[in-house]
């Protein structure tokens, strides 16, 4: 099964509350990060790969879509820290960002992590 068909797929069996946050998570990085590539991994959930390094994860749960990356300093997980401050109205744990299903995702907050993952 061909990448796109196989994000498709995952994207379509979600609630339709997710489903258009999931669409427009991935339009956007597509069109700030122009070499990313996305694929389903196991969780289930989208890794945005780019050079072949898997840099960002994103996927839909029962109450929230979390946003995340692996990258570290020290104990804590940069992208976290990074933007925590500038987007108050987000849940975050120690290595993820929550969205709620009721909250809106804004184009800003996927710009500011599109320009944080290519820096």
């Amino acid at each position: 099964m061909e990448i796109f068909d196989e994000v498709n797929l995952y994207f379509n069996q979600q609630e339709a509350i997710n489903k258009e946050k999931l669409r427009m998570i991935r339009r956007i990085i597509r069109n700030k990060i122009n070499d990313s590539e996305d694929k389903v991994i196991r969780l289930p959930a989208i890794q945005v790969v780019i050079k072949g390094k898997g840099v960002l994860y994103y996927g839909a749960y029962k109450n929230h879509i979390s946003i995340w990356s692996f990258e570290k300093l020290g104990d804590d997980y940069v992208l976290v820290e990074y933007i925590k401050d500038k987007f108050p109205q987000y849940k975050y744990t120690k290595a993820t960002i929550q969205i709620a299903n009721e909250q809106v995702i804004t184009e800003a907050f996927l710009n500011e992590i599109c320009e944080f993952i290519t820096n």
